[in-house]
């Protein structure tokens, strides 16, 4: 049984890029639907959080409408999706919005199969092992309204069964044995209940023992539907040309050519759940359940449908910033939350300011807050697209509050001042400082917050990335904000103490 087929197949593909503004025809023509079905098309791609309308929607997550990019007359939507998508054959690969418009040629439509430009596949297959790292990030658990239509599709099942069966291995179900005299554990309660003992100055000498000897079971039924369907998987993306954008090693095709019964092996699958209360075993199995239910579905001969990335960028790139940068604030000190007085008793609320990021060295303290933004220029000759009033009035109040030693509350350490202020945005990879870690764009000050400022910072989000897919710190990334923190604050500023 191969699965090769299931994802279905793949005959055209589309390159675009986060908030450029697209009309409902182009849109049509990416996905080849007559434009008699313009409406319908644009109402389910919508509803899966795919695009989003002028105008009708806050890409950002912000209090201001992010501009968008027009490059058609007349267009009205915009990729709020950073990943792939296929619908009915048609695959639209989503780049974000920091990405190089140069290297998309927007819109850029030509056959799957011909070699995706080096640069812009490495851009790519970048964002999908950070959006497989942040799939996996436990303190994310977005409520069902604000879920990726991605996170329960097909293609996203492919591609987290074969990426834990690489980094993890194969299903290991052990086996113990109880011999007498084997290499082993000695099991001392069984030994004292089933041997003879011999005393010798006063004490028992046991001159057999029980030993327990665990050994993995390789022909385990388990471990080889593991192996078959991991095999199955690596086919079905590499079909899909997908192999290398995900940085996965070739899989052995020994075990996929052998075939079983779907539904029988449904079965044992569900009776080792029944028994099995490891953690990590368990997790496999509730992948390889969901994948052969999928098989034994009426619809599995043929998906056609299937996506892999993010609706909500924004907050994949507010935990790759707290990931890579570190984030002291849990173990440093919380801010109060204000209180409530009523004529009969005060009661706390029961939520307070929470910054995105603190960090801090014997120098000093800093309250950072990522913001997934892309100023664009204006005929004003202010940006487009900055920090509304509300994020830089709330970031004012963050740095008050730790200024004000009656609003926080200690819990371990102490607060080391002074006490900085920074936004942190992508770095546009079409400037001429794209190669740089990071980079100063401009400070923010307010007339009410006398004596504080904002230092806006731009930080590379391929550098930034690399960590983060592979889940380690940067003390290089962070000492870098650090730096650009200290040249561009005031000089008023970095004398106090």
């Amino acid at each position: 049984m191969r699965s090769s087929s299931t994802a279905g197949a793949v005959h055209s593909l589309s390159w675009v890029r986060e908030r450029v503004a697209y009309s409902a025809d182009t849109l049509c023509e990416l996905f080849g639907v007559p434009s008699s079905e313009k409406a319908s098309l644009m109402t389910y791609l919508q509803a899966k959080r795919i695009i989003s309308r002028r105008g009708f929607d806050n890409i950002g997550g912000t209090e201001d409408a992010e501009p968008l990019e027009s490059y058609i007359t007349g267009a009205d939507y915009s990729f709020r999706f950073v990943g792939m998508y296929c619908r009915a054959g048609y695959m639209v690969c989503v780049l974000p919005k920091y990405a190089n418009a140069e290297l998309l040629k927007v819109p850029d439509q030509g056959d799957f199969h011909r070699p995706c430009p080096a640069a812009r596949r490495a851009i790519f297959s970048q964002v999908l092992k950070a959006v497989r790292r942040y799939k996996h990030s436990a303190q994310f658990e977005l409520p069902e309204s604000q879920q990726d239509f991605a996170d329960s599709n097909y293609l996203s099942l492919l591609i987290t069964l074969l990426s834990d069966f690489v980094e993890n291995g194969v299903y290991r179900d052990n086996r113990t044995t109880d011999t007498l005299n084997a290499r082993g554990r000695i099991l001392w309660s069984a030994t004292i209940r089933k041997t003879n003992a011999v005393l010798q100055e006063g004490g028992p000498v046991y001159p057999d023992v029980v030993t327990r000897k665990t050994e993995f079971e390789p022909q385990h039924p388990i471990t080889l539907l593991h192996r078959r369907i991991a095999g199955e998987c690596y086919h079905c993306l590499h079909d899909l040309g997908l192999i290398d954008l995900l940085d996965l090693p070739v899989i052995d095709d020994e075990e996929v050519q052998a075939s079983y019964d779907a539904a029988h092996m449904l079965y044992l699958v569900e009776s080792e759940l029944n028994v099995q209360f490891d953690s990590r075993r368990r997790y496999i199995l509730t992948l390889l359940r969901e994948y052969l239910l999928k098989q034994s579905s009426a619809d599995s001969a043929q998906v056609s449908e299937y996506a892999f990335g993010c609706s909500s960028f924004n907050l994949l790139w507010e935990d790759a910033c707290r990931s890579v940068l570190g984030h002291d604030y849990s173990r440093l000190w919380s801010i109060l939350p204000p209180d409530w007085r009523f004529p009969d008793r005060t009661l706390p609320a029961t939520k307070s300011l929470e910054p995105d990021i603190i960090i801090c060295d014997e120098t000093g303290t800093c309250v950072l807050d990522a913001k997934y933004y892309l100023p664009m220029e204006s005929a004003t000759g202010l940006p487009s697209g900055l920090p509304g009033i509300e994020s830089v009035t709330k970031q004012f109040l963050y740095q008050q509050a730790l200024l004000t030693p009656d609003s926080i509350e200690l819990t371990k350490g102490r607060m080391v001042p002074p006490i900085y202020n920074a936004f942190l945005m992508p770095l546009p990879q079409n400037t001429a400082q794209h190669n740089k870690t990071v980079t100063y764009y401009a400070t923010v000050t307010m007339p009410l917050f006398q004596n504080m400022e904002i230092i806006v910072l731009c930080i590379s989000p391929s550098k930034l990335f690399a960590c983060y897919a592979d889940n380690i710190s940067a003390p290089y990334l962070r000492e870098s904000v650090w730096h650009s923190i200290r040249a561009n604050a005031s000089a008023a500023l970095c004398s106090k103490a």
